[in-house]
This record gives structure tokens, sequence and C-alpha cells, in this order.
């Protein structure tokens, strides 16, 4: 399942510092890729994300306007 994970190019520190914020259309890039593989669910899990979600729920509103009755498991949730 490894062609599965898809890397989304974004840096929240350990502080919970945004050291590269996360473009929305990188999220929006990164949903499209996994529903062309006919994906059955999306499991989002960042770095540090237990710290600051913030670049989390991007991902998550990309999934919510893209597939909004797929089912996820954001991790900082």
């Amino acid at each position: 399942m490894r062609h599965l994970r898809v890397v989304v190019d974004e840096r929240i520190d350990a502080q919970g510092e945004v050291v590269r914020p996360l473009d929305p259309a990188d999220a929006v890039r990164a949903v499209r890729h996994l529903l062309e593989q006919e994906v059955e669910a999306i499991a989002v899990c960042l770095l540090n994300c237990f710290v600051n979600p913030a670049h989390e729920q991007i991902v998550k509103e990309a999934i919510l306007r893209l597939a909004p009755d797929l089912p996820m498991s954001i991790s900082s949730e």
C-alpha cells in the first residue's frame, strides 16, 4: 500500500510553529491523486499535528470539498 501514501509540501515544527505553509492547492492535488486510485477512505497524519492541527485541517477541507461522503480519519482529531 506504499503507493497510496501521498506527501504534501509543508512543515510544522515541534513547538507548533509553521516552518513551511501548506498550499491548499497541494492538499487538493494530494486528495485528487488518492481519488484517482479509487481509495475507500483517507487517513491524514502530518508531523507535529498534535501541537498545531492547521495543516491537517486544510487537507480535511480538501477531502470534504472533493469527496464529502468518503470516510476519513484526521489524526489530530
